[in-house]
């Protein structure tokens, strides 16, 4: 399915085609696939929807112009550097530090492009600790 620059395939978002700069994930999307948002410098704040539970490996990653993405609670899994290469990244999550920590298995972020702040409903994590 493609709708609005949204290619969906069984609830997982594949691809971002569209060209509006700030994008609302529709509410059918429960993934956000590999790469799917990989190398759009031109989009600046992404809202992914309450019911997301997966965010797999590198769907951020070279998003230099991505400056606000949120997150809700209902995240259950963050890929391998899904925010790679997001040098002015703010993520506001709808859950605790203790379970946006808890949320993958190895950083999701390398090199020096670092996710730079995370705000969770009872603190603030900022990176590099």
């Amino acid at each position: 399915m493609s709708c609005d620059g949204f290619v969906v395939n069984m609830g997982a978002l594949v691809e971002y085609k569209g060209i509006d700069v700030d994008v609302v994930i529709p509410p059918e999307v429960d993934t956000i696939g590999y790469k799917a948002f990989c190398g759009r410098e031109d989009v600046r704040s992404v809202v992914l929807p309450e019911g997301l539970t997966s965010i797999e490996d590198r769907p951020f990653a070279n998003c230099d112009g991505l400056s606000s993405l949120t997150v809700p609670a209902s995240v259950s899994h963050i890929g391998r550097h899904a925010f790679s290469d997001c040098p002015r990244l703010t993520i506001e999550y709808g859950g605790t530090t203790q379970a946006w920590c808890a949320l993958f298995d190895c950083v999701p972020w390398h090199g020096g492009a670092i996710c730079l702040v995370v705000r969770c409903t009872d603190g603030v994590l900022s990176y590099p600790a």
